[in-house]
Formats: C-alpha cells, structure tokens, sequence
C-alpha cells in the first residue's frame, strides 16, 4: 500500500516543477525527498517522473498516477473532514461538479445565502464536462454535480433546476448562418467545401 505522504510528496513535486521548491514547501531536505520519491517509484515499478537539470517532467504514467493520487488524497481528506465535523453545527466540505454555464452565478449565488446561514460549511467548484463529473460522482470525489441535460444516469439521484441555459454561435460574416436572427436544433446547414 502506497503511503499517503508519499503521494502528497509527489504532487508538491509536480505542482512546484523542482524536487528542490517540493523539498522547500515540504520542510524536508531535498536529498529525503529524492529518496522518498525514488522508493515510490520502485513501489510501483514505474518511472513517474523525467529529472532534467532545472525542472522535473510527468511520464505518462506520472500523469495517470498524479491524477489518481488528487482523487485519492481528495476523498481521504473529505471523509476525515466529515469525521471530525460531526457536531452540531453545520460544517464540512461540500464538493461540486459542474459544466461551464451561465447559470452557474444563480447556483453560487444560492451557495453564499447558503454559507450566510451555515459559515463553517465551505464548496469546492470544480469544472469538466459530464462524462467526467459524473466519474467523480461514482468515485465519491463530489458530492453533487450540475449539468446540462441530458446528462442524468440511474446510479444517481437527478432533479433538474428552475434555469435555462442560451447558448450562442460564433459564424464568420460570410456564413450563411451569418443572416439568421435564431438557430434551432432542427436548422439543415451544410458546411460548404
């Protein structure tokens, strides 16, 4: 088993770009954290990381491990959160996938009349698309997510929101699109050679 110091070891390398800033924001010697780094490499029996003289470049295999690592540090530190808020005030984390949308600012604006009644509870937003919001929801990494329709599966609990989405279409002037005052999903168009 991977020790979770370990991964967070190796995400300050990648987020500071230099074993030496990771050593520095880590408080440890950058010799401890080479070898740290190294022994996880040889735990897992791939190389994650390219060390080049100024910087420290993500293998493939780097990168699949980086992505797995933020996932799994970000539900260990979610459930020990909601471990130690378990009181009597409302508390704790709230994680939230969502698309990119207008109608976000009707949704944060829900969240800060929300945190005017509850101050201890705090969201965390995070942007992608459906496919990989709702992989997070499976995993356990969000609590919720707000997406476009239709993107509801029948593994999780859907209710559509009270808002509408317009969406807008960028065309050259001379498109014959150009002309048009609204476009609907049953506009024929062919794109011309």
């Amino acid at each position: 088993m991977i020790e979770t110091r370990l991964m967070r070891y190796f995400l300050a390398v990648t987020r500071e770009g230099t074993i030496t800033h990771a050593a520095e924001s880590l408080h440890v010697t950058q010799s401890t954290l080479s070898k740290q780094l190294m022994d996880l490499e040889r735990r897992l029996g791939v190389q994650l990381l390219v060390r080049g003289k100024r910087e420290v470049t993500l293998t493939d295999e780097g990168r699949y491990f980086k992505s797995r690592a933020e996932e799994a540090l970000a539900l260990i530190d979610k459930t020990e959160a909601e471990l130690r808020g378990k009181g009597g005030e409302v508390s704790g984390d709230i994680h939230l996938g969502c698309a990119q949308m207008a109608s976000m600012r009707h949704v944060t604006a829900t969240m800060a009349r929300f945190q005017e009644t509850h101050p201890l509870v705090r969201f965390h937003l995070y942007s992608g698309d459906a496919d990989r919001v709702m992989e997070k929801l499976g995993s356990g990494a969000f609590d919720a997510g707000i997406l476009l329709e239709p993107a509801h599966e029948e593994r999780f609990e859907y209710e559509p929101l009270p808002l509408r989405e317009s969406f807008g279409l960028l065309v050259a002037k001379k498109s014959p699109l150009a002309s048009r005052q609204s476009l609907t999903a049953r506009t024929s168009w062919t794109c011309p050679s």
